[in-house]
């Protein structure tokens, strides 16, 4: 992610014009285990998914069963329960698809850092959401629109490992204050 402080303010300009820029790096608590995916599989009938792709999707999602192999003993085979499976090929994609909702909801708020004319505010890969604004209130107002969607979508941000950094601007008398209040 220390790419992402370079670029943001090297290539974007917003190094050369002085700006703070606030970044959070969200955790979602068990994000993949939380997943509802009879939502998903709803959204992807919406999205206009093939339905044989869905319904393959629904049966192996239903049918999962695991076992435990410990010390060369195998436990009986149970059934798994919600979610996706974390580092299955798949995942990342149906994550990223689970919280569209979310993304589409910062992305149209045009809350951020402005570069060329567009906002750019969220990025997004698998369970992993970085968030960026220009200002403290802007970073307050994602967080607002983080958190009523992750009420519509049964996730949790787990606040010990959601970490939240301003990067001061490069001229100091561009700075507009030296400290924050905490974001909540």
């Amino acid at each position: 992610m220390h790419n992402l402080f370079i670029f943001l303010h090297k290539s974007a300009g917003l190094y050369r014009r002085g700006s703070h820029v606030f970044v959070c790096f969200v955790d979602y608590s068990k994000a993949f285990d939380k997943v509802s995916y009879w939502k998903l599989f709803g959204q992807l009938m919406d999205d206009g998914v093939n339905s044989y792709i869905v319904l393959l999707l629904a049966y192996w999602y239903s049918y999962q069963q695991a076992s435990v192999i410990w010390m060369n003993t195998q436990s009986s085979v149970f059934m798994a329960g919600n979610g996706t499976k974390q580092g299955g090929v798949l995942s990342p994609y149906l994550f990223s698809r689970y919280i569209r909702l979310l993304l589409y909801k910062i992305c149209v708020s045009k809350i951020g850092c402005h570069i060329g004319g567009m906002a750019v505010n969220v990025f997004a890969h698998a369970d992993d959401v970085v968030l960026l604004a220009a200002s403290w209130h802007g970073m307050q107002d994602l967080f607002a629109i983080l958190s009523g969607c992750c009420k519509c979508l049964d996730l949790e941000c787990n606040v010990r490992k959601t970490k939240c950094v301003v990067v001061n601007p490069i001229s100091v008398d561009k700075t507009v204050r030296r400290s924050f209040p905490v974001l909540v």
